[in-house]
């Protein structure tokens, strides 16, 4: 939960901080096809990813890697917006509970577990049908000096 924020307040410069990102890095790994869907009533941030093609491992589900990609872009995104600048990880720890499918929009809820003056801890959950069924979660420290 983020205290002390107004959520109209954060939604837009969310928005206004992720555009400006992805027209800088248009051509990196942060322009993975993650969309803001809100941040809810709790304060947590909701986003989308549209699974592709190019992201399936030999098994036909996104791979592993990406799954991590997804959850830390998602993570830094809110670290880095609550900052106001880039905030790199520091630490991520991801657990896989079953398989993302490529046919099926990938859902990503975070939440601020605390923020100080120098780290942002972040959890997030990442699922498709339904959100009771996570097919992966995560937590992560942010350096936010």
């Amino acid at each position: 939960m983020i205290e002390g924020l107004d959520r109209a307040a954060l939604t837009e410069v969310f928005l206004s901080r992720r555009s400006a990102i992805r027209e800088a890095l248009a051509d990196s790994i942060t322009a993975l096809p993650m969309e803001f869907l809100e941040v809810c009533e709790d304060t947590s941030v909701l986003f989308r990813f549209t699974p592709e093609r190019w992201m399936r491992n030999p098994s036909d589900v996104v791979h592993g890697g990406i799954v991590c990609t997804m959850l830390d872009n998602a993570m830094g995104s809110v670290s880095g917006t609550l900052a106001g600048k880039m905030t790199p990880t520091v630490n991520m720890q991801v657990d896989f509970i079953r398989p993302v499918r490529l046919d099926t929009p990938i859902l990503v809820r975070v939440e601020c577990i605390t923020q100080g003056s120098t780290l942002c801890r972040m959890r997030a959950s990442l699922w498709q049908d339904n959100e009771n069924k996570p097919c992966a979660s995560g937590t992560a420290v942010y350096f936010t000096k």
